[in-house]
């Protein structure tokens, strides 16, 4: 993994963990478009996550429909996530998206892991 973010090592371990469905070379390119973050949250809430949803494309208009999508989730379920930060992410703005896993982490260490 690369793209110049730095991830504290327990976050990077449980990201590698998950392994998920495409791999992540670039973090700030990969996780930009919230399909990888839509995936992390679907091990966690399969039931209010459908991955029909969320499409693993480039595009601006589909990236932001995406992230429409995450905010209602986190809104439903109580993760304060701010918009500005979900946009900084969506536009791979330095140490946005190493933030954003952190604070994903960490609201998600009280959640029962995924079962495998």
């Amino acid at each position: 993994m690369s793209g110049n973010v730095v991830l504290p090592r327990h976050v990077l371990k449980w990201l590698l963990g998950l392994d998920l469905s495409h791999p992540v070379k670039n973090i700030r390119r990969d996780f930009s478009n919230g399909f990888l973050v839509a995936e992390i949250l679907s091990r966690y809430f399969p039931s209010d996550v459908q991955m029909h949803s969320f499409e693993n494309v480039s595009s601006i208009e589909r990236k932001k429909s995406n992230w429409h999508i995450l905010e209602a989730f986190f809104k439903k379920h109580l993760f304060e996530v701010d918009i500005s930060h979900i946009d900084d992410v969506m536009n791979c703005r330095a140490e946005a998206t190493s933030d954003f896993l952190c604070k994903l982490h960490e609201a998600l260490h009280c959640v029962q892991p995924p079962s495998r």
